[in-house]
This record gives C-alpha cells, structure tokens and sequence, in this order.
C-alpha cells in the first residue's frame, strides 16, 4: 500500500474567507439598525441571507394584508382632484403587487 502526501493549498480558503468578510461588513453597513441584531453574530452571508429573509417574510404577509385592506377601502374624496387620486391609488396597488409576488414560492 503506497501513501500518497496532497499538499493543502490554503490560498483558496483565504480567499474565500476574505470575500465573506467583505459581503458580511457590505450587508451590516446597509440594513437598519434594528436589523443587526438579527444578522451580526451569523457566521456565513448565507446564514444571513436566510435571516433576513426569515425576517421579512412575515412582515411581508402583513403588508400584504395591510394594502389589501387600504386598497379595498380606498375612495376619492368629494373635492380630490382626479390625477392625484389615481397616482394614490396607483402607488397602493403597486406595493400590494409588490408584496404579493414576493410572498409567493
């Protein structure tokens, strides 16, 4: 039987290393501050990833509702004018869609 000795090239482990530090601090510096705590003590970009998503998720489903609500209770006041009316609504259907196809699987 013949042992064959592989030498461990560290470099592509550093690099890797690297590079997850460098999107962790990216991810820390751009969420709010009540977010951190949510995300810092994770020990990949991946785990973190799956926090916030964990995180926004449920938020999302109420949003949705939240909209939904406000769209199916929306109405023009009797002195609005037309255009800023519509951009209202617009803007409430626009997120309702947004959340919408966010919460799908």
């Amino acid at each position: 039987m013949r042992t064959v000795v592989v030498s461990v090239d560290d470099i592509p482990l550093k690099k890797y290393k690297e590079a997850q530090a460098k999107a962790k601090c990216m991810i820390l510096d751009r969420v709010k501050d009540h977010v951190i705590p949510h995300i810092a003590e994770k020990d990949t970009t991946r785990e973190m990833w799956e926090a916030l998503t964990t995180l926004y998720e449920g938020t999302s489903v109420q949003r949705k509702m939240f909209l939904e609500s406000q769209l199916r209770q929306f109405h023009m006041q009797k002195e609005e004018e037309i255009d800023p009316f519509l951009l209202k609504l617009q803007r409430i259907h626009d997120l309702a869609n947004f959340c919408r196809g966010y919460t799908r699987s």
